[in-house]
């Protein structure tokens, strides 16, 4: 999974043509050749605010990127709304440091309910996680989690197919040093840890510092520095 510069596939159209076309009208079609003028630079104007905001996004996403040759920002990528979430949640994961780390060489990452993620995270499974000494693995638990032993984890997320059933699954992963992350709206109300809430074109994380706190789990400044919102 690479990502980069170029996150659609074809930019607009420059306006020179429109303008050729706009002089060599007579004055009775001049009018109308006008308003369609005003319309396309009205539409061109909006097209590249609406990709300047998700380059600015991506931009910052980036930034947090491992160095890792899979992950090498290149300039052919169509970037959807779960890869960048993918790469949020590792990058959240790589910062983030459990209480007397588990001896094992993953930090795994269980997806509870509908899996929108694809192949998003496979360039990164059984990679090693630089500066960590482990390598990244990923559960994929569907809806038959109910009687999973979560201390399997490091940290679960819990898809916006089970939004009704997420008090009951917070609950039940609760007093583990589990990092419990979800993407749909009244998850950080239901003592949700981390929230990637997609709004206004942008992914906005939400930090829960109670639940973390009582997890005994630590956040990284970078991933704070990141939030949307923080609550203490």
């Amino acid at each position: 999974m690479s990502l980069g510069n170029n996150i659609i596939s074809k930019e607009p159209n420059n306006l020179f043509s429109i303008f050729r076309h706009f002089r060599a009208k007579r004055p009775a079609k001049r009018l109308l050749s006008l308003c369609v003028l005003v319309v396309a630079v009205a539409c061109l104007h909006f097209q590249q605010d609406v990709y300047g905001k998700q380059r600015k996004d991506v931009t910052g996403v980036v930034k947090m990127l491992p160095d890792t040759t899979s992950m090498t920002p290149t300039s052919s990528l169509v970037v959807n709304e779960y890869q960048l979430k993918a790469i949020y949640i590792y990058k959240i994961m790589v910062f983030t440091i459990w209480p007397n780390e588990k001896a094992n060489d993953f930090i795994t990452l269980g997806i509870i309910g509908d899996d929108q993620f694809k192949n998003y995270f496979s360039p990164l499974i059984n990679k090693k996680i630089k500066g960590r000494n482990k390598k990244f693995n990923v559960i994929r638990l569907g809806s038959d989690y109910s009687k999973f032993d979560y201390s399997k984890c490091d940290a679960v997320f819990i898809s916006s197919s089970e939004h009704k059933k997420h008090n009951q699954i917070i609950k039940s992963i609760n007093n583990l040093p589990v990092l419990v992350i979800g993407d749909h709206e009244g998850f950080i109300n239901a003592n949700g840890m981390v929230s990637l809430v997609t709004r206004n074109n942008s992914i906005n994380i939400n930090i829960n510092n109670p639940p973390i706190n009582k997890a005994k789990l630590k956040l990284n400044s970078i991933i704070y520095k990141q939030a949307k919102i923080v609550i203490d």
